[in-house]
């Protein structure tokens, strides 16, 4: 997935218009098409596009910011099963189920996506709203496509449609957490991130790590910085949502994850302990693993790292 992700042309699905397309199909369609599929094998079984694949995962390396907004928005948690978690589609004919299924709940393309600006003019749809195609949005569309006006702007001016407002709450937006997502790529994509003795290896000292901060004195507010193959098996573990916030309880007797190691894109920093005190972004009080950069504080609200 990461190295699909890092091959996506036109600028990438870090930053620009692709970026918020993608946060935009996913919080748009994926979240309400899971929520929307009541059978859990059904359910289990889809494969969102490259883009919104991305955008998923951004969103649930934000594990207390995931886990709330599921509740709060669908009123359940939208974990993905073990296969799903890092899986992704493309036009393939492989993909004619899941076509089938998103087209039913988005009414446009699987993959790939429109391009931002011909979207709307084809469609005539931005957000919840929709409006004629005229020939004034053609020729801000091709001021998009040529990188010379943003999307928000042209849509506004041409169109008069607004923007699609998101009502997630990872810290930043799910659009900047993907931007700095890449900056976390370009450390791990790279040959001995790719063999088997080198993850093994990973994975051993990610297990210490967890166990740093398991058997750590209530209250402390001590950081434990990973490094780059600890923080790759992190990532990993915490794209398998439902196993990581199980996992975490299980370590803490009873405490809920709460590291937001992933959104921001570098390494992350886990508090062994929260501050007394401090609360998540819900108003309770954390006593989780959270994460943080330099000069980070212990059981901020959801920090990214």
């Amino acid at each position: 997935l990461l190295l699909a992700v890092d091959c996506w042309p036109h600028g990438g699905l870090y930053s620009g218009c692709w970026a918020r397309e993608a946060a935009r199909r996913y919080e748009q369609y994926w979240l309400p098409l899971l929520a929307a599929t009541e059978d859990q094998a059904a359910r289990d079984a889809l494969v969102p596009p490259l883009d919104v694949a991305y955008a998923w995962l951004v969103h649930r390396l934000s594990p207390h910011a995931y886990e709330r907004d599921c509740v709060a928005l669908f009123g359940k948690a939208l974990d993905p099963s073990p296969q799903q978690a890092l899986a992704f589609g493309d036009n393939s004919h492989n993909c004619r189920v899941h076509k089938i299924a998103w087209f039913a709940q988005a009414k446009e393309p699987y993959f790939p996506p429109l391009p931002p600006a011909m979207r709307v003019v084809l469609t005539g749809k931005q957000g919840d709203a929709t409006t004629p195609a005229d020939s004034a949005a053609f020729d801000a569309a091709a001021a998009d496509l040529a990188g010379t006006t943003p999307m928000e702007e042209w849509v506004a001016r041409s169109t008069g449609v607004p923007t699609f407002l998101s009502r997630l709450t990872v810290t930043g937006g799910l659009v900047a957490g993907m931007g700095r997502q890449g900056k976390f790529l370009r450390h791990v994509l790279r040959a001995a991130y790719t063999e088997a003795p080198f993850l093994l290896r990973a994975r051993g000292r990610y297990a210490r790590f967890l166990g740093l901060w398991a058997s750590a004195r209530p209250g402390s507010s001590v950081l434990l910085v990973p490094m780059y193959d600890i923080d790759l098996m992190w990532h990993t573990h915490m794209a398998h949502s439902g196993i990581y916030r199980a996992d975490c309880r299980r370590l803490t007797g009873g405490q809920q994850a709460g590291s937001e190691a992933g959104a921001a894109g570098a390494r992350g920093a886990a508090t062994v302990a929260a501050v007394p005190g401090a609360t998540d972004a819900g108003g309770a009080s954390s006593t989780v693993p959270a994460a943080g950069g330099a000069g980070a504080v212990a059981g901020a609200d959801d920090v990214d790292a």
